[in-house]
């Protein structure tokens, strides 16, 4: 069952709560979210449009925006910030995300340091943090990470819902098998990373250091782009066409093996 808020004429939520099918029947106003997906390409503007079903209810096999659907009772993940300009009729209200409905994590692991940062929904960095931490191929290493992500998150002044932790590494990731196939910073070989997704006490996504730091550029606005890294060692990677691409065997954009 889908629990919706009741609004006023302006949009506001009145306390109330009404079951879809009924506002839909007694057309009870509600809150809802319409998103439209749209793309340069060619010099030209391309929307996507979605094509509602056969089963549907109301205007069935039509074209349709994007996406739409109802704001949940009590979510909390749309905010109301402000409300346009009247062309005519009731201003409408402008919606987007709560930036602080929930947090992604991120973990550099280097040689000699960990490095972990705490990012909003709105791409805001709230917390950063840098520890000296040994890395080893020992089970104590998979602890004390996870470790210190216990204290980093217990340090934060706000409620902090996790929604993943993404680890950047430097060296050649297998995703699938989930292991460091090659890493001279590191200094392994075919290391397994199971054992650090099970110590943290949340999804786990990891990636190769340098493709992270592509993929935390705007890669709508740099859609064609190579990315450099210089540090203890050389690495790169390459964004074309708003994609990351990784290249056979995942090591486009390993250039220190090209020197």
């Amino acid at each position: 069952m889908e629990i919706l808020d009741i609004v006023d004429d302006n949009g506001i939520p009145t306390g109330k709560t009404v079951e879809r099918k009924t506002a839909h029947r007694e057309g009870i106003q509600h809150r809802t979210a319409h998103l439209w997906i749209a793309r340069k390409k060619c010099g030209n503007i391309e929307l996507l449009l979605q094509k509602r079903c056969m089963e549907k209810d109301s205007f069935p096999g039509c074209y349709d925006i994007s996406s739409a659907g109802h704001i949940p009772a009590e979510q909390g993940l749309i905010v109301e910030n402000g409300e346009y300009e009247s062309t005519g009729g009731r201003k409408a209200k402008s919606i987007g995300i709560n930036k602080a409905y929930c947090r992604a994590m991120g973990i550099v692991i280097t040689a000699n340091h960990l490095e972990m940062v705490l990012v909003n929904l709105g791409y805001e960095i709230e917390k950063i943090q840098r520890v000296r931490l040994k890395f080893s191929t020992d089970l104590t290493y998979c602890t004390e990470v996870a470790e210190q992500v216990r204290q980093f998150i217990h340090n934060c002044e706000t409620d902090t819902t996790i929604l993943g932790i993404g680890i950047a590494i430097p060296g050649i990731i297998d995703q699938k098998e989930k292991m460091v196939i090659k890493s001279h910073a590191l200094q392994v070989e075919n290391y397994s990373l199971r054992f650090l997704e099970q110590a943290l006490d949340a999804p786990v996504y990891f990636e190769n250091d340098a493709n992270s730091a592509m993929l935390a550029e705007d890669t709508q606005r740099y859609q064609n782009a190579i990315y450099l890294s210089l540090n203890h060692t050389l690495g790169g990677a390459f964004c074309i066409d708003g994609k990351l691409f990784r290249g056979q065997n995942q090591k486009a954009g390993e250039f220190g093996h090209m020197i």
